[in-house]
């Protein structure tokens, strides 16, 4: 009930909305509404009130509310089902968890902290309490296993999109996984996958955006390669509009993908990227050799050109890409 008088605040606007019509709308009694009114301002939302007129929204705190991040969406599927913990383990966890119990396909799990957070081949995320987005989004592409890395790509595409669209920052994103911000990770993708011998069953992709942290908030050592929206821009977001934002920017090229092939996406990424034209270093299990980006292949594998000159492509799951003077 909370959420549904929170979405036919946030729908109303700027205009008021009667205690009448939210009656009408929920079918519940005026009691009823104001108990939950009350509730409301009790977690921080300023709603005006005036006999004869109604409520309004004024403002809202910067919690996780799925009330809001549907309504900042504005989706058909991506963000429609919300699971939301003050504290878990990790997103993917209870996102895969979810999966195997039927989630739909764009089905979001996020938390104001994780306690167990995961990037990239095993790497700790920082997940400092309501300073960043932590959110895991359940997919179910009708495609073979081969094809389901192209869904890091996207997921890094709409969320250099959402930053450009609602921060009013250039996000470029380093190849395959990361979202980079005056030349610092602000973002980081994890994809984990469900397949038979066929076709995927489900795919979670963790995104972890660093919002609100200050410099003292990172840890020393990683304080030269990271950074948060509020350090480079000065300015505080809502993460839940935020969060709505990735989710639509998600769902777009997510259709496109479904309905032309992986094109898209790719050329995205390649308009956006940090990597290409970089000199970059190639670290696996044998060893670390460096070599320079130089495009993207139709599939999103990186291709790069050794110190012979020869081209080849990098697997995303199997090499780590470095720059040589820098993060990126």
């Amino acid at each position: 009930m909370r959420d549904a008088i929170l979405a036919l605040l946030l729908e109303a606007g700027e205009k008021d909305i009667s205690g009448e019509k939210i009656c009408e709308q929920l079918g519940v009694t005026r009691a009823a509404v104001w108990k939950h009114i009350k509730a409301l301002r009790e977690d921080g939302f300023e709603i005006a009130s005036a006999t004869r007129r109604g409520y309004r929204l004024l403002s809202m705190p910067d919690h996780l509310e799925p009330a809001l991040i549907r309504h900042a969406a504005g989706t058909r599927e991506m963000g429609q089902a919300v699971q939301v913990y003050d504290s878990c383990d990790s997103t993917n966890l209870r996102a895969k968890e979810w999966a195997a119990q039927g989630a739909p396909n764009g089905a979001l799990v996020l938390a104001e902290t994780q306690t167990a957070g995961r990037g990239r081949l095993g790497r700790g995320w920082n997940s400092a309490k309501s300073q960043g987005l932590f959110m895991s989004v359940v997919l179910r592409p009708p495609f073979e296993a081969q094809r389901a890395p192209i869904l890091t790509m996207l997921s890094a595409a709409a969320v250099s999109a959402a930053l450009e669209e609602v921060c009013k920052v250039q996000a470029p994103i380093k190849w395959p996984n990361d979202v980079i911000v005056n030349g610092k990770k602000v973002c980081g993708i994890l994809a984990e996958m469900s397949a038979d011998m066929d076709n995927v069953q489900w795919v979670v992709m963790g995104i972890g955006i660093n919002v609100g942290q200050r410099v003292e908030d990172f840890p020393e050592e990683i304080r030269d390669k990271a950074t948060s929206l509020l350090i480079e821009t000065g300015r505080s977001f809502q993460r839940s509009t935020l969060a709505g934002a990735v989710m639509r920017q998600m769902e777009q090229r997510y259709d496109q993908l479904m309905d032309a092939g992986e094109g898209a996406v790719v050329d995205y990424c390649r308009r956006h990227s940090a990597t290409l034209g970089q000199e970059v270093l190639l670290v696996t299990r044998e060893g670390s050799r460096k070599a320079r980006a130089v495009d993207l292949a139709d599939d999103g594998e990186l291709i790069v050109e050794n110190e012979q000159g020869q081209r080849e492509r990098v697997v995303s799951g199997e090499v780590s890409v470095r720059g040589i003077l820098g993060y990126v």
